[in-house]
Formats: structure tokens, sequence, C-alpha cells
């Protein structure tokens, strides 16, 4: 199965071979442009099938919601360390507990637009892009001092992990919202 979805998906292979400062760059670059492929196809939907849920998976905007609050966790809270990063559109995974994602300041009630969401998860990929620049190699094994969230366990990643959990969570994102993509739009 894994081999399958390395041929389907050379990006997986290329995420697990980052090793270098720069191989996350590359890796970084590779995902912002198939990023760019999926948001250009959202953009040819009307608004209501970028809200729509597919088979009860997240819709498109609630996808980029998410890449928020991926970045604003792993990169922001862990790698730069700030205290709380978090952008109130941002959307927490499944099983994070809604009191603890108001108690972060996100504001789970809110129904963003596309173009509203865009511009935040415009922000934060340049967040991440700026961070990598900054980094060097020795960088990757520093331990971080913050958990991605307040509620976390008392863990230390290193930035190097924090790395491979955000952009695995693009990665991934990305092929589910590119499949849903397709049914979204054979639909309209």
């Amino acid at each position: 199965m894994d081999d399958h979805l390395d041929r389907q998906h050379p990006e997986r292979v290329q995420l697990r071979n980052a090793h270098t400062v720069e191989d996350f760059r590359a890796m970084w670059i590779t995902l912002e442009q198939l990023w760019s492929g999926a948001v250009e196809r959202a953009r040819r939907l009307p608004e209501s099938a970028r809200q729509e849920r597919v088979d009860g998976e997240w819709s498109f905007v609630e996808t980029m919601r998410h890449m928020v609050f991926a970045t604003d966790a792993w990169v922001s809270r862990t790698v730069l360390d700030e205290p709380m990063p978090y952008h109130p559109l941002g959307w927490a995974h499944s099983d994070f507990p809604a009191a603890d994602s108001i108690a972060i300041g996100l504001d789970i009630e809110a129904r963003p637009s596309f173009d509203e969401v865009m511009e935040v998860r415009s922000g934060r990929t340049a967040v991440v892009r700026s961070a990598l620049d900054g980094l060097n190699d020795d960088d990757l094994d520093r331990r971080c001092t913050r958990a991605p969230t307040p509620d976390f366990p008392d863990e230390r990643h290193t930035v190097r992990q924090c790395l491979k959990t955000v952009m695995t969570e693009e990665r991934e994102h990305h092929r589910y919202a590119v499949r849903d993509l397709a049914m979204l739009e054979a639909r309209t």
C-alpha cells in the first residue's frame, strides 16, 4: 500500500527523505505548488461548494482553516516560540475539545468565506517560508520549549519533528482535499 501511495504521491517520499534545511525548504516549495493547483480549482467552484462537506469530511474552507491551525501550532508556537499565535479562523483537529479551541482563541462558530480564509492562509504560508529561511541545519535538532497547544502532553519536540508534522498535515490534507474537489467538480 505504501509503495502504491508513494508512486501516486512522490511528495511522500520527498518528505520522508528530508534531513537538511534545504530539503525542508524544497519540500515546502513542493507543498505550496500542490496547494496552488488545488486552490485554483476551488476558486472555480461556487462558494457553496467550497463550504460543502463531502462524505462527512471537512469542506475545502475547513481544510484551509485547519492548515492555518497546524501552522500556528507546529511552527509559530513550537518553532518560533510564540505563546498564543492562534488565529481565530483556525480549525483544530476533530478530537480537539471545543472548550480547548475556545480557550486558545479559535472561533468555532465562525463561518468565514473562502476569500477570508485564504487571506489568513497566505499569511501562514509566508510564516513557514520565513521560519525556514531563518534556520540552519544545526537548528533542526533544537528542542522546542513550547508544546503545539497549551494542553498538549508535556513532551519536547525538535524543530525537525515540528516541520515534519506540519508538512505531513499539509501533504495528507492536500490529498483528501483534491479527492473531494474532484467530486465537487463533477457535481457542478
